[in-house]
């Protein structure tokens, strides 16, 4: 039905007669606190890095899968209300969003790539999870890797705490395309890729 509302966030359904914009759930979650995450040092070998990049040069590149032990940052496809969220849905613990600094969100269409800056001043949203399953990190793994990602381990710290943890998340790694993808054009100001989704109006596409 045309009149039929929508929730704005996830792009459901809403209650009959439900004169709001969200969900409760999805009400709850914009309300959520978000956590900032700063880099500290390499999370391999404990070096200082080089200004602008959050793991030394002789870590650089090295990828392997993440165990149960780390956090994942989710920026993209994988977060509430995408299109892959289904994938972690009951197979991990949401631990909050999260805002990760020094690093820049760019559109490739239908996925986003974060990428490192060299600008203290760029941030990307996201959320942290647990992942609960040995399975699904694996299946998280390949396909990332195979969609040209790799995979970065950092140590960090949550602003307003002496508290450190490590945390996971894929950067885009595809070096052929990096200079056509990683521009001001297809930047994404907002740093949040639902936000854009939304723009776009392809939330509501998805369940």
């Amino acid at each position: 039905m045309k009149n039929e509302k929508v929730c704005k966030f996830c792009g459901g359904k809403q209650p009959k007669g439900c004169k709001k914009d969200l969900h409760k759930k999805c009400e709850m979650y914009a309300k959520e606190e978000t956590i900032i995450i700063k880099m500290k040092k390499c999370p391999n070998c404990n070096k200082e890095v080089e200004k602008g990049h959050f793991v030394c040069k002789d870590c650089r590149g090295k990828s392997q899968c993440p165990s149960k032990d780390t956090l994942f940052f989710i920026y993209g496809s994988l977060r509430k209300g995408c299109y892959n969220h289904s994938m972690i849905e009951g197979k991990s613990v949401f631990k909050g969003k999260a805002k990760i600094l020094g690093y820049g969100l760019y559109s490739l269409g239908n996925y986003p790539a974060l990428y490192p800056t060299n600008n203290v001043k760029d941030f990307v949203f996201g959320e942290l999870y647990e992942i609960t399953v040995d399975k699904m990190i694996q299946d998280i793994h390949n396909m990332e890797l195979g969609a040209g990602y790799k995979l970065v381990n950092e140590k960090c710290f949550v602003e307003g705490s002496k508290k450190e943890v490590v945390i996971s998340f894929y950067q885009y790694d595809n070096k052929s395309n990096v200079p056509f993808v990683i521009t001001k054009k297809n930047k994404v100001e907002s740093g949040d890729w639902v936000d854009e989704l939304r723009k776009m109006g392809w939330l509501k596409s998805v369940e």
